[in-house]
């Protein structure tokens, strides 16, 4: 399901494609992400985004997604430092978040 992909988007990305790490964080067997991965992940489009952050790319190149996640429009969004993801803040029931920490989305 889309929820499932989303969340090992997040949780590989995090893990830096280190598979132990990742079937902890996912509370799965190392076995069923491995196939998941490979027979799943590999064939959609969040491979690309992890492929060119693991070549040092970050999410600050542009891949950030131009609208909100929520209402689909642009505007002042906030990007998720671990995903394509972008909100508005008012969207998230956000007043502001700190400029110098790195922020995740609820997704993440």
């Amino acid at each position: 399901d889309e929820a499932f992909a989303n969340e090992f988007h997040c949780k590989i990305l995090e893990a830096k494609k280190q598979f132990r790490p990742l079937a902890v964080s996912l509370d799965k067997p190392i076995g069923f992400c491995l196939w998941y991965y490979y027979c799943k992940y590999k064939t959609s489009a969040n491979y690309v985004t992890l492929k060119n952050l693991l070549r040092g790319n970050s999410n600050e190149s542009g891949e950030h997604l131009d609208e909100c996640v929520i209402c689909d429009d642009g505007g002042d969004l906030i990007c998720c430092d671990s995903c394509p993801n972008a909100y508005h803040l008012s969207c998230l029931g956000l007043k502001s978040i700190e400029d110098e920490i790195e922020w995740f989305c609820p997704d993440c």
